[in-house]
């Protein structure tokens, strides 16, 4: 087939223990990708479908948890024909079709965030233009000191952001993170300097690239691409990346729970927190009032 490697490397994983080898019904697929009783014009179907189970395999092996995000990538490029022959082979031998008809129809990361939050985009400050209503501001420091001196204040930061976080997303949330970065490129940097506001050991993601979303040519600091990943709010987990942002060396970032319609937006010297409807944030107001700005604008 033209040459091409199969069964390599899935985009994101360490190298795979399984055997490049799957069964299909009573049909045996080797690592060149080709079976018995198979037409050739069927053939990349036949690897598409050979590597979606292979792939499977290996989340089994590992427990490693098969995300959406992460059987998009293993689709993401085939033709329409290619996907349709993929799906008539698992149909016959009755193997993960459940699953391909769920990602065939799966609304995108950006189709869930406007769903939940109209045409607000993902970073902080954009969000508080579009949905004033459903807005509110902590501090993180008394007084509302901006950046941190010493060891207690940076203890203070980690108490109060977390606690604001986790009263807006929920503990143990499935969240969507979005990440900003500035400039025109739309693909996830392949590499990172360690102690960049984008290295990804701060960021606690999973082994996969968080995957474009959209685009915003206005920003305050020039075009703003909005990048995305599925990730669990634990309080603590994100310690590294909220003191990042108290440094004002990281972000924009921003969390956000589109089952509860409420997001969390930490920046250098407090939080924006985004809720369902105006009576949320009355009730959250009240809960940190004594984390709130004195000024009318709430700033």
């Amino acid at each position: 087939m033209n040459g091409r490697p199969r069964f390599g490397r899935m985009p994101g994983f360490a190298a795979n223990p399984i055997a490049p080898h799957c069964a299909l019904g009573d049909e045996s697929i080797a690592g060149d990708g080709r079976s018995r009783g198979v037409e050739p014009a069927a053939e990349t179907a036949v690897e598409s479908a050979c590597r979606f189970l292979h792939f499977h395999q290996y989340c089994e092996k590992t427990q490693y948890p098969a995300r959406e995000a992460s059987l998009q990538t293993v689709f993401k490029g085939m033709s329409s024909a290619a996907l349709y022959g993929t799906r008539q082979i698992m149909e016959t031998t009755s193997c993960w079709i459940n699953q391909v008809n769920h990602l065939m129809s799966a609304p995108t990361i950006s189709e869930i965030w406007h769903s939940s939050f109209g045409t607000a985009l993902p970073a902080g400050y954009l969000c508080r233009t579009t949905l004033p209503d459903r807005w509110m501001r902590i501090h993180s420091l008394p007084e509302s000191k901006r950046y941190p001196e010493t060891e207690i204040e940076r203890s203070e930061i980690l108490r109060r952001q977390n606690a604001a976080a986790c009263y807006a997303l929920g503990e143990d949330a499935e969240c969507i993170l979005f990440i900003t970065q500035y400039g025109e490129s739309r693909h996830w940097p392949d590499y990172y300097v360690e102690g960049s506001r984008y290295a990804p050991e701060f960021l606690m993601l999973d082994s996969l690239a968080p995957e474009y979303v959209q685009s915003y040519e206005r920003g305050q600091d020039g075009p703003m691409q909005f990048f995305a990943t599925r990730q669990r709010w634990r309080t603590g987990a994100f310690d590294k990346l909220i003191l990042m942002c108290a440094d004002g060396i990281a972000g924009p970032y921003l969390f956000a729970n589109t089952d509860k319609r409420n997001a969390y937006a930490p920046y250098d010297g407090g939080a924006d927190l985004f809720f369902s409807a105006s009576d949320a944030v009355s009730e959250a107001r009240r809960t940190f009032s004594n984390w709130l700005s004195t000024t009318e604008s709430g700033l």
